[in-house]
C-alpha cells in the first residue's frame, strides 16, 4: 500500500525523481518504483525506462493499458530490455487496473518473471480485482510462476531490496512468517479475474493458514 512509511521513492508522474530535478535526490542509497502502467503523452514510458539504473523498480510491470512495455509474444520493448540489462528490477504491483492474465502468462513464458510480487492494494480492490497478496500469488502461480520463485518473489526479493537482513532468515528461531498452504480447493466468495476481465480457474490456490510473530504462533481465522 502507499503511505508514508515506503522506503524510497515512488515515482508516478513526470522524470523530476529519476534525473533529480527540482531538488529530488538521486544517490545511490535511493532507488525509484516507476509506474510502467500510464499513458502517452507525456512522458512515454520509454523516456521513463531510460532514466532508470540498477535496483531501480517498475511497478504495474503486467498491466493491459495502452503502451505496455512488452511485445505480444512476451518480449520486452526495446527500452525495457535495456533498462532490464542495466538491473532494473520487475513488481507485478497488482492494482484495480494494473494486472492482465495475457501479459504476465507471456511474459514469464518467455522469460521474464517479475523480482517481486507486489499488491496496489487500497479500499477500491480490497473487494477485488486485488483482495490480498495471497490472491496475487496464486494468479501468478496459475501465469507459470514457480511456486518457489513465487515465494521468493514476497520474501526474499522484497526483503533484499528494503535491506533488511534477517528478515527471511530461516537460521534459529523463525521471528516472523505466514504459513501457507497450497490446495486445488479454492476459497469462498472469491473470483480470480485480472484488470482487463478475465477471469480463471486455477488448478492450486496458495491460502494462508497461520503467522508466526515475536508474540508466537496464531491460526488465521481458525478457532483454536
Amino acid at each position: 500500500m502507499r503511505n508514508q512509511s515506503q522506503i524510497g521513492k515512488k515515482h508516478r508522474w513526470g522524470t523530476g525523481p529519476a534525473t533529480g530535478e527540482n531538488g529530488a535526490d538521486r544517490s545511490p542509497c535511493y532507488k525509484i518504483t516507476a509506474y510502467g502502467a500510464h499513458w502517452r503523452p507525456p512522458p512515454a514510458i520509454e523516456e521513463i525506462l531510460d532514466l532508470l539504473s540498477a535496483g531501480d523498480i517498475v511497478t504495474h510491470c503486467y498491466h493491459g493499458k495502452t503502451c505496455p512495455p512488452w511485445h505480444s509474444d512476451g518480449s520486452p520493448i526495446p527500452a525495457l530490455q535495456k533498462a532490464l540489462d542495466r538491473g532494473v528490477l520487475l513488481d507485478v504491483g497488482h492494482g484495480v487496473t494494473s494486472f492482465s492474465y495475457e501479459i504476465a502468462k507471456n511474459a514469464i513464458k518467455a522469460g521474464f518473471p517479475p523480482f517481486s510480487i507486489g499488491t496496489d492494494a487500497h479500499s477500491l480492490n480490497l473487494s477485488g480485482p486485488v483482495y490480498d497478496l495471497p490472491t496475487t500469488m496464486t494468479k501468478l502461480l496459475s501465469c507459470g510462476l514457480s511456486l518457489v520463485d513465487v515465494i521468493s518473489a514476497v520474501t526474499q526479493a522484497p526483503a533484499k531490496v528494503l535491506k533488511l537482513a534477517d528478515w527471511c532468515d530461516l537460521n534459529g528461531y523463525l521471528k516472523n512468517a505466514t504459513l501457507f498452504r497450497v490446495t486445488p480447493a479454492a476459497p469462498s466468495a472469491r473470483a480470480y479475474v485480472d484488470t482487463v476481465g478475465k477471469t480463471i480457474v486455477p488448478e492450486n490456490y496458495i491460502v494462508p493458514e497461520a503467522v508466526i510473530t515475536e508474540q508466537g504462533f496464531a491460526w488465521i481465522n481458525k478457532a483454536v
